[in-house]
């Protein structure tokens, strides 16, 4: 580890880190202002650095995550390979002999493994409290601009800074229930070391020049008590940034306030808020890089820095004008996102009517629907029934007619006689019985 630059760092820069986390790190820092060199000769950093190491595993196999030696060389990995990276301690921009891999190079091998045919994607384990802001673009640019899916795999702890970076991975996976989440703040662990070394006999004058009335000016101030130029010009806009870049990387993110707040959260709260995607192990993580890989959709992901003033303009605004929804909409657009739009309540609510009213009358014609088949249906009986009496009467009269005109028109004792004589045949004409002569008038004969 370099000392000196760790020092400079605690001294001078602002950090995202889970206050409990940078507090084990005091006892280096409070050797470093007695004036005391740290001693790392002697120290073993070989499993140090072997958490930090890079390594491959087959998407094929359940493989033994815990040997990855031999397959460290990342250009011998086979077709189908999954790459694992890991972040174990500090988030640093630059690596640590004695520690963690910084930023920079991660972000490389993240560009080699994503060039590699070979690769279908990353599990990213990562166990950090946080650490450097100026750590997270580094990566997080990186993250974006991948074709392969990466997915991160947090330990005991994915807080502040870490889970700053975790938010650019297409999903996020933590392997206990109690792993502490979330943390998301930033500060400057700002140290006033001059006392100390004035009881050493060091005198200190600072000479600015006659121009240079404003430098260092937030410095001096906050060294004196006032924090609020260092908070204002520095530590407010790092920490906005911070708070856009989460927002817009977990679209399902609660609303719960205290989440940008800084508070911290177990793993199964912290995915009830949309700050985690899955509880699970390696090979689950594994099988997420499997699944995502085989999805080809790019998504594009808005720029960290993307500006949604407009948007954060209709909070508490419980009937926005179509001037405000059109200037929120234009913010999307802007950042790439071009399947969504936003669109007011009162809409929502005025096509549920809408749609209501739609299904009330969908039902009421299909009713009416049913009801006028079943109307066919009886009047097609009747019809049937009518056409079938229609038939029976017609052809009751073609038996009454040949009856009455043929076989019953003369008495039978009639035959044989002289039909021109002068006898009286009044009574011998059937058509002149009453019952006949009923029938010709019944049927108009």
């Amino acid at each position: 580890m370099k000392s000196d630059y760790f020092s400079h760092l605690g001294l001078h820069e602002p950090w995202a880190v889970h206050p409990e986390y940078a507090y084990t790190y005091l006892p280096l820092l409070a050797a470093l202002l007695r004036g005391e060199t740290p001693q790392f000769d002697g120290i073993e950093n070989s499993e140090k650095r072997s958490l930090s190491r890079s390594y491959f595993v087959s998407s094929f196999d359940d493989d033994d995550e815990e040997a990855p030696e031999q397959n460290s060389n990342l250009e011998e990995a086979p077709e189908g390979a999954i790459a694992v990276l890991s972040l174990n301690g500090m988030v640093m921009k630059y690596s640590q002999f004695c520690g963690p891999r910084g930023t920079l190079d991660l972000a490389a091998e993240l560009k080699r493994i994503d060039s590699n045919p070979n690769f279908i994607g990353t599990v990213f384990k990562m166990e950090s409290g946080g650490g450097q802001s100026y750590a997270q673009k580094p990566i997080t640019d990186v993250m974006d601009k991948l074709k392969k899916p990466v997915v991160l795999l947090g330990g005991n702890i994915v807080a502040s800074a870490a889970l700053g970076i975790g938010v650019h991975a297409k999903e996020i996976v933590v392997d206990h229930p109690r792993s502490i989440i979330g943390s998301i703040g930033t500060f400057v662990p700002l140290q006033n070391i001059i006392p100390a070394l004035e009881k050493l006999g060091v005198q200190f004058h600072d000479v600015y020049a006659t121009k240079s009335t404003l430098k260092n000016n937030t410095h001096r101030e906050a060294l004196k008590g006032n924090y609020k130029p260092m908070r204002q010009n520095w530590i407010d806009p790092m920490n906005q940034d911070f708070i856009d870049d989460v927002a817009a990387n977990r679209l399902n993110l609660s609303a719960d306030e205290r989440i940008f707040k800084g508070e911290t959260f177990l793993a199964t709260e912290a995915k009830e808020l949309g700050l985690i995607d899955h509880l699970g192990d390696f090979e689950f993580a594994k099988s997420r890089v499997k699944d995502l890989s085989k999805n080809k959709t790019t998504i594009v992901k808005p720029e960290s820095n993307m500006k949604i003033d407009n948007i954060k303009a209709l909070a508490g605004i419980e009937v926005p004008t179509a001037e405000q929804m059109d200037l929120a909409n234009a913010e999307l657009t802007a950042a790439g996102i071009t399947h969504v739009s936003l669109v007011s309540e009162t809409i929502l609510s005025e096509a549920a009517s809408v749609s209501a009213d739609r299904d009330a009358l969908q039902t009421a014609n299909s009713n009416l629907n049913t009801q006028l088949k079943d109307a066919n249906t009886a009047k097609s009986e009747i019809e049937g029934k009518l056409a079938t009496a229609n038939t029976t009467i017609a052809d009751l009269q073609s038996k009454v007619e040949a009856f009455g005109k043929n076989a019953g028109a003369i008495n039978s004792q009639s035959r044989g006689k002289d039909l021109n004589a002068d006898e009286d045949t009044s009574g011998d004409n059937i058509d002149d019985l009453p019952h006949n002569q009923y029938a010709n008038e019944f049927l108009g004969i």
